[in-house]
């Protein structure tokens, strides 16, 4: 894990990658843009923060492939459990069997990954916006 504790600047923002450059140029980019970010690489890490931080947490953005273990949608449905904060879905892809699985998760959307971050910034203002955190 890289952030044990959020920063009181912005909206925190859980971030589920498990690729560690990628999470780096997000984190460093979602930084800049004032939210603070709680980054975990895998399930467990991402439901231990959603523990610790479950009142705080704004938005969780998460990677649908996540390599080995469980794929985003199945993390997303475990730590429903214990925040109802929106979720944005990164990916690389577009599938329908991906949209259809994470129906039922009161989802905000998806966010293509690659994008310019001004885009990725948008949706998030528009789901805390949706949410009334902003």
């Amino acid at each position: 894990m890289d952030d044990e504790s959020p920063s009181s600047s912005g909206a925190l923002v859980l971030l589920l990658e498990d690729d560690p450059l990628i999470a780096l140029s997000e984190k460093q980019d979602l930084e800049g843009l004032g939210y603070s970010i709680l980054h975990a690489r895998t399930d467990r890490q991402a439901l231990s923060l959603v523990s610790r931080n479950s009142g705080s947490i704004g938005l969780m953005l998460i990677d649908i492939d996540l390599g080995k273990g469980p794929d985003g949608i199945s993390v997303a449905t475990q730590l429903r459990k214990h925040t109802d904060c929106p979720i944005i879905f990164l990916t690389s892809r577009a599938e329908a069997e991906v949209a259809s699985r994470s129906e039922g998760l009161s989802r905000w959307g998806f966010a293509s990954k690659g994008r310019p971050m001004k885009l990725l910034d948008g949706r998030i203002r528009d789901a805390l916006r949706g949410s009334g955190l902003r």
